[in-house]
């Protein structure tokens, strides 16, 4: 296939070609209707690739390609099923069975699946909780120091960075650490994927972990599910070993037929970011500094501006994440989210406690940040009652007693999380999917509490066996 668009080539292949093959629906939009990408989904057909087998040149070669000059990566693998099966085939192609890995305890949930499913041991390494906010603060490099000195066989690191409230860690300092100790880091930066593109976190991105998987679809023009999984480090037989893993657990833990639609959406954000991006960022930045300066008026609403003053546990911040703090007596997190929603049309990307959080991109127009604004300028206004008090630790503030791994408490007998006993589920508000409870892991009082805590906030609890 000549170089060109991949939504473009699939179109025009389209065009004339008889489609005697799968997806089932034949592109018969005269049976089935408009409105839906039929004409762009195809399968493995001659002159469009495999995904999972790419020819040296092929399409998918040269996405890649481009992706990984992009990231300034040794290898970039797009992928169809998120950062969530990037993560759990990082994992898996670094470690075996029965190995221990170090994991920061706010990890999402697809990394104690992929714990549970590679049988893997895990040593919780527990971030500062923030508390001016009650969220967590950033990974120290001390601590994963710590923490590697008194064990010597942990084969990975995990952590995140940055959070789903937009708190970055030093991942170049921590990447130092870990290698110095033999181990290799994986960075679940899931939400970070534009930040090499703004000129205030450009630096932040983890150019150094040896394995980075980041969502194009969460703050990036791409479409829902599309991620990249990146390997860095020098081309040596390590690496090349690392990536010939990767690849191979990227094809059992994505589906063998890749949607097309998915890899054009891919294919047109790369090219996005590598044409005429950099005017775009920088008016992206402008529209957030103006809503930060607007912010700081408010009296009663406080946007998280990641002032290393206010705090000290915050190693940096992506002002592209709005967490927005309710102190008004009336309103909090999910009053304020059903306020925005019900009075002003706005959905937020997530209501929790006290706060919600709406997420920005450059594909935000003034109009949107114009209305948002407008919109919380008024609720600050008509707050008349301000809270005192400072903002609870909706997180876990210290890591209980494990008795076993999380494989190993899923083949117990079922039982209702129950205080003092082995926990045999998972507990967790989502978004943003960080595990409350883990499978192993003894469910204590304090823990108890916070769930109740949670769900008289209105927020909901699921608890997955």
């Amino acid at each position: 296939m000549k170089e060109q668009d991949l939504f473009t080539a699939i179109r025009d292949y389209g065009k004339t070609a008889v489609p005697m093959h799968m997806p089932g629906h034949k592109r018969n939009t005269a049976l089935l209707g408009d409105g839906l990408p039929y004409a762009a989904d195809i399968t493995e057909i001659t002159g469009f690739d495999d995904l999972h087998d790419p020819e040296d040149g092929g399409i998918f070669d040269r996405l890649a390609a481009r992706a990984a000059g992009l990231y300034h990566a040794r290898r970039a693998f797009p992928l169809v099923n998120g950062s969530t099966g990037g993560l759990l085939a990082a994992i898996r192609a670094v470690t075996e069975a029965g190995d221990t890995v170090l994991v920061a305890r706010n990890c999402h949930k697809s990394v104690y699946h992929a714990l549970e499913l590679c049988a893997l041991r895990h040593i919780s390494l527990l971030p500062p909780t923030d508390p001016a906010t009650g969220i967590y603060g950033s990974i120290r490099k001390e601590d994963v120091e710590r923490a590697l000195e008194a064990s010597d066989h942990i084969r990975a690191v995990i952590l995140t960075s940055p959070t789903y409230e937009g708190v970055i860690s030093d991942t170049a300092a921590i990447a130092d650490t870990v290698h110095r100790h033999g181990a290799v880091l994986i960075v679940d930066a899931a939400h970070g994927a534009h930040l090499p593109f703004m000129e205030e976190t450009a630096a932040l991105f983890p150019y150094t972990a040896d394995i980075v998987v980041t969502s194009l679809h969460k703050t990036l023009p791409s479409l829902t599910q599309t991620a990249l999984a990146l390997v860095y480090g020098e081309d040596t037989p390590p690496v090349q070993k690392r990536v010939s893993a990767l690849a191979r657990e990227i094809a059992v833990f994505e589906s063998s037929s890749p949607s097309y639609v998915l890899l054009s959406s891919i294919d047109r954000c790369i090219s996005f970011l590598a044409s005429n991006a950099d005017a775009r960022f920088r008016q992206y930045a402008a529209r957030l500094d103006a809503f930060y300066r607007a912010a700081s008026e408010w009296k009663h609403l406080r946007l998280l501006t990641g002032d290393r003053e206010v705090h000290p546990d915050f190693f940096a911040y992506d002002k592209g994440k709005l967490a927005l703090f309710s102190r008004c007596a009336a309103r909090n997190g999910t009053a304020l989210a059903e306020t925005l929603r019900r009075e002003y049309a706005i959905e937020a990307e997530m209501a929790y406690t006290d706060y919600v959080l709406c997420m920005t991109s450059v594909c935000d127009t003034d109009a949107s940040f114009n209305a948002l604004r407008a919109a919380l300028d008024r609720i600050d206004r008509e707050c008349t009652e301000a809270v005192t008090d400072a903002p609870y630790a909706a997180v876990i503030e210290a890591l209980p007693p494990r008795a076993c791994t999380i494989a190993e408490a899923r083949r117990l007998p079922d039982l209702p999380l129950t205080v003092g006993e082995i926990a045999r589920a998972y507990a967790w508000v989502y978004p943003p999917g960080v595990p409350l409870v883990v499978p192993g892991e003894v469910y204590t009082e304090e823990t108890d509490a916070l769930l109740r805590r949670l769900e008289k906030d209105g927020l909901r609890v699921r608890t997955v066996r």
